[in-house]
């Protein structure tokens, strides 16, 4: 799975999510305002993973990660 259709699928999942439970709780904009920090919140954990994976064994490049490319830290 690529990075791109990973992240869209976090964005789609953790977001999305977060708004269909907290809607009935909190409302339409509260709840939208919610779903993006969770959506944004696992993003951030992805990449810190992803980091922490690539350090941990440099021997073995993940195919959708470019080698000329650094990523965050």
């Amino acid at each position: 799975m690529s990075a791109k259709t990973r992240r869209g699928l976090l964005i789609f999942i953790c977001g999305f999510g977060a708004y269909s439970i907290l809607l009935s709780e909190l409302g339409p904009l509260q709840a939208l305002l919610l779903g993006l920090l969770v959506a944004a919140a696992a993003i951030y954990l992805d990449g810190w993973l992803r980091l922490r994976f690539s350090s941990k064994h440099a021997d073995i490049k993940a195919p959708d990660i470019p080698a000329d490319r650094q990523l965050p830290r």
